[in-house]
């Protein structure tokens, strides 16, 4: 309690050289360059004004909460550690900026709002992430924003509205790396997000993690030179078509179903097929049973099955036959049956 209201009296000023404990600053706060405050075990420094650090500030397992001001790291002295379940929380209603001229060595970065960043961010090992309940992060890191294996990045998106959510932009190379996690705000439709750009963009995250698709849709990502965008699309349609044809007086007659897909997919797509008996039976010799699966590689739209139909010289009625779709994978049957119809061709 001692320490809270030392520093309470005085943070109109310079901050003292060395805290473990600080809450409920009422003051603008400046920590001098041969100052540092430590902030750890769940302890949070909540200031109801602007933060100038030109000092050492360290956050392990710790929290800054500047209800909507600024915090500024200040160039050459300033350094911002931050370790453990660390945030910095900026505010959601009224953000403000966390202006790093400094140093920032960091484990978590969080933010409610617009976050100005001015050097390099090195996400080695730590979480960049989006703490407000219901507002988005926009952050810009005036430099380079490098993430490798160990670092995490976590975006939300407003699902109802194409292009609408966090960003992340660095103003020099963006370096992709690790995992990025997305998550989504109300309801899902068809669109794309910008969640990452760079002047230019190197790298790719080793995990994406997407929220789950509506029934009948799924997600694409790429990356461009300056962009990681995510899309969500419609699945494609799938449909077979119906044969009929002469059933020939001896030998095999092939007919050749027709499957295809309403759109090219960059996912793999893959459906069972069966014949099935209708007029036209297998025990009665009218033709071949056949059975197997049909998969889609990324980009194509068109697959053949094929059933081999016995011809005689017997005189028959017209019969038919099915081939049955079922199972289908990252695509939705349209139309699920082909139906083989054998006309009689003997007098």
């Amino acid at each position: 309690m001692r320490t809270e209201k030392r520093l309470a009296r005085r943070t109109s000023q310079r901050a003292p050289s060395s805290y473990t404990t600080i809450v409920n600053v009422a003051n603008p706060l400046t920590i001098d360059s041969a100052s540092s405050v430590t902030i750890q075990n769940g302890s949070t420094l909540d200031v109801a004004g602007k933060i100038d650090n030109y000092g050492t500030m360290t956050l392990i397992n710790g929290i800054v909460d500047t209800n909507g001001y600024d915090l500024v790291v200040k160039p050459t002295t300033g350094v911002l550690n931050l370790s453990g379940a660390s945030m910095v929380e900026l505010g959601v209603s009224a953000p403000g900026t966390l202006d790093v001229q400094g140093t920032l060595n960091q484990d978590w970065l969080s933010g409610g709002g617009a976050t100005t960043i001015h050097g390099t961010v090195q996400n080695g090992s730590g979480y960049v992430f989006n703490s407000s309940s219901s507002g988005f992060m926009t952050t810009t890191v005036q430099g380079s924003y490098t993430q490798t294996s160990g670092g995490s990045l976590s975006l939300k998106i407003n699902g109802a509205t194409s292009g609408t959510g966090d960003r992340l932009t660095a103003t020099g190379t963006a370096t992709l790396g690790g995992t990025l996690t997305v998550s989504n705000v109300g309801t899902l439709n068809n669109g794309t997000w910008v969640l990452v750009s760079g002047a230019t963009l190197t790298g790719s995250f080793t995990s994406v993690n997407l929220p789950t698709p509506p029934t009948g849709k799924y997600w694409q990502y790429s990356a461009s030179a300056t962009q990681f965008t995510i899309t969500l699309l419609n699945q494609p349609s799938i449909t077979i078509n119906d044969v009929s044809m002469m059933e020939g007086q001896f030998g095999i007659t092939v007919f050749t179903f027709t499957v295809w897909l309403s759109s090219a997919s960059t996912q793999t797509i893959s459906m069972d097929f069966a014949t099935a008996d209708g007029t036209a039976t297998v025990v009665g010799n009218d033709y071949y049973a056949n059975s197997g699966t049909l998969t889609f590689t990324p980009g194509q739209t068109t697959k053949t099955i094929t059933v081999q139909v016995r011809g005689d010289a017997t005189s028959e009625s017209t019969e038919n036959f099915f081939v049955n779709l079922s199972n289908a994978v990252n695509a939705w049957l349209l139309d699920s049956q082909g139906v083989g119809t054998i006309y009689n061709d003997d007098m």
